[in-house]
């Protein structure tokens, strides 16, 4: 296709939306991309819209809502995308069935939406027993933290076609092990959808601190532990 619309739910800096954008210009100069990014938080909105002139291509337009999902279809019904991406944003949807059924709204026919949640095979999902944390939050409509296997049981359960595939790589952290036990915490705080300060605690700062003795890659001067996410495609 010539003329792409894109949709990236939850696009945060937009690291990998643009990424996704100049590989499908590289492959093709001569196709047009409008990128439609949603990110509620006026923070990463800014880090998007920076990146975005840094890119700086005529062939690439990026517009930003800083909406959430539902105030999004309200306003832009009518916009139909070729390609829709939730990457590790199904965190923070209360209701899985709802934000499917919008983004199956918004999507084009005959093309795919790709959300991208992390598995509970990953080092820091492992640990989650031995965190000293407020009491449990209700995550997701299992109640259970929001990784890609309760979402593809959900997906099986509604007799939803789909493909699955694992992704696996690894998350890097300062090779200052201090820094790297707060970048860590803060990764953990995201996924199981606690503030900062509820993770942040002497008990779990050791805890994390034991995950990631042993781990420093010499060679590349970096803390490293094991990543592993799941791709869903509708």
């Amino acid at each position: 296709r010539k003329y792409l619309n894109i949709l990236d739910v939850g696009a945060g800096d937009g690291s990998l939306i643009l990424k996704i954008a100049q590989a499908l210009l590289d492959k093709d100069n001569r196709r047009k991309i409008s990128i439609y990014a949603i990110e509620p938080l006026p923070y990463l909105v800014e880090l998007l819209k920076e990146k975005t002139k840094k890119m700086s291509n005529d062939s690439c337009e990026v517009k930003f809502f800083p909406l959430t999902l539902e105030k999004f279809l309200a306003f832009n019904a009518s916009v139909k995308f070729d390609f829709i991406l939730a990457s590790h944003v199904f965190y923070h949807f209360s209701r899985w069935s709802k934000s499917i059924n919008i983004l199956r709204k918004l999507i084009k026919d005959n093309s795919h939406i790709f959300i991208i949640l992390d598995s509970i095979k990953s080092s820091l999902y492992q640990i989650k027993p031995r965190l000293h944390l407020p009491s449990a939050k209700s995550i997701g409509e299992y109640g259970k933290p929001a990784s890609i296997e309760p979402l593809v049981s959900y997906l099986k359960n509604n007799r939803m076609a789909f493909e699955f595939e694992e992704l696996n790589s690894k998350l890097y952290f300062s090779p200052n092990i201090s820094k790297a036990v707060d970048e860590a915490l803060r990764i953990t705080a995201f996924f199981f959808r606690y503030n900062i300060e509820d993770v942040s605690n002497p008990k779990n700062r050791e805890l994390v601190k034991n995950l990631l003795q042993g781990k420093l890659n010499k060679k590349k001067n970096r803390f490293e532990i094991d990543y592993a996410n799941g791709l869903a495609i509708l």
